[in-house]
């Protein structure tokens, strides 16, 4: 059983938003198949998109050997920054998620 997936369009004008697909239905899959799913959506808003992100809502475990780096992004304390941790060795803040970058 895969976990529950959100995916978030980030548009070549700075703006941003969830979308989800048709009739509302929830996507349920693998971290495989989320990301195959926002390569779809990245392919469909082509000129619109500058990226396609996909969010789980709940902890998901890495494949061993998919070669990507697992990030977990969480709120910062204060409410203008987010905790990001990379592998479980190097962790850090970040002042301002900035989704043009």
């Amino acid at each position: 059983m895969g976990a529950t997936w959100r995916f978030r369009i980030m548009r070549q004008d700075g703006t941003s938003s969830f979308i989800r697909k048709a009739a509302g239905k929830v996507f349920v899959g693998s971290i495989d198949q989320a990301l195959a799913f926002a390569q779809r959506i990245q392919r469909h808003f082509d000129q619109i998109a500058r990226r396609v992100e996909a969010w789980s809502l709940q902890q998901v475990e890495p494949q061993e050997q998919s070669g990507r780096q697992l990030v977990c992004i969480q709120r910062h304390e204060n409410p203008r920054g987010w905790r990001c941790q990379i592998e479980a060795h190097a962790r850090g803040m970040v002042p301002q998620a900035d989704a043009r970058r």
